[in-house]
């Protein structure tokens, strides 16, 4: 039950913090160093962190249900949370170019490779998703992507 709480929590400061994104125009407006350090990095950091954390919330939500970590279904439904990480991420790269945003979901999805090592499926996901980013973001600083 109190996972169940926790993830309610987690995804209410999701919603609140893409408010707060959003309203803040960051990766949209030029805005002075200072205040690009200061405020803008932080809440990208910060967003990039409770994109990620419903995936371990999830896993976690399971568990206490007694599912099985090397249950099927709770794999599939580990992997389809790292895919919508993913396109959030892509979006948001193509967007706003957000590089710590999307240095948050890179980092977080290495642990996840390494916590998952002897998984099906999950480590090569994430992997694959690592690649997809890093490649998203080279596409949009050289140009090439929007």
């Amino acid at each position: 039950m109190y996972v169940a709480l926790s993830l309610a929590a987690m995804i209410g400061l999701l919603v609140c913090l893409i408010l707060i994104y959003t309203r803040l125009e960051i990766g949209l407006i030029e805005v002075p160093q200072r205040k690009r350090t200061m405020v803008h990095t932080t809440f990208s950091v910060y967003l990039g962190w409770i994109t990620v954390a419903p995936i371990a919330n999830v896993a976690a939500l399971l568990v206490d249900l007694g599912w099985d970590a090397y249950n099927t279904t709770a794999i599939y439904i580990t992997v389809a949370m790292i895919l919508i990480a993913l396109v959030l991420t892509v979006l948001n790269t193509y967007i706003r170019g957000d590089v710590a945003y999307a240095a948050v979901l890179v980092w977080a999805l290495g642990g996840i490779i390494q916590k998952q090592m002897n998984t099906f499926l999950i480590p090569w996901v994430a992997g694959f998703s690592i690649v997809v980013i890093i490649a998203a973001l080279a596409l949009k600083k050289t140009g090439r992507l929007g």
